[in-house]
């Protein structure tokens, strides 16, 4: 599988015509899923291996300190003064950048390359909603379903590297004042 038909695969998620809003529900999370799940089931292993390496790659370049960042400030609980430490869970970064990837390579390349917080005012970045485990796991679904054991490398992070270090509420309230407001 190319990076072209992995982008074909994925889709893009379409915008409102009006007010420039990114549009994407659960039922689009779930046709989507579907619709590359029944791509899927008729790839071969190394097909699915490919897509799922790809899938890592898109996730894993997005492990940014402005990719956390964005996923703190879109997470409710932390309003100013609420903690006295910023700890957002692996797993939870993890889906928030699969969510971006299964946006599509335009909106992909958009979070990948945004230099203002107005860039990604197009996008409802409610975490309850920002979050696509199911894609990160699309390819071992399928696997099991074919009967083909596979090891599957999940590794989708650039390192070690503590991407909140550093990082305080108070700066990125002054950082991205309209994400957070």
């Amino acid at each position: 599988m190319t990076e072209n038909d992995f982008w074909s695969l994925i889709g893009e998620a379409p915008s409102d015509p009006y007010t420039n809003e990114v549009l994407f529900s659960f039922d689009s999370y779930e046709k989507q899923y579907a619709r590359i799940k029944a791509h899927l089931l008729k790839c071969t292993g190394a097909e699915i291996i490919s897509f799922h390496n790809i899938l890592c790659a898109k996730i894993k370049s997005l492990f940014l300190p402005k990719i956390a960042e964005v996923f703190l400030v879109s997470t409710p609980e932390l309003l100013p003064s609420s903690r006295d430490e910023l700890y957002i869970s692996n797993d939870g970064f993890i889906d928030f950048r699969a969510w971006i990837v299964s946006l599509g390579q335009k909106h992909y390349d958009l979070f990948l390359h945004f230099q203002t917080e107005r860039e990604v005012l197009c996008y409802d970045l409610d975490p309850n909603i920002t979050w696509r485990e199911d894609l990160v796991y699309i390819a071992l679904s399928v696997c099991q379903d074919l009967g083909i054991d596979i090891e599957l490398d999940y590794y989708v992070d650039k390192s070690s590297e503590d991407l909140y270090a550093g990082i305080e509420l108070e700066q990125l309230s002054q950082k991205y004042p309209l994400l957070i407001g």
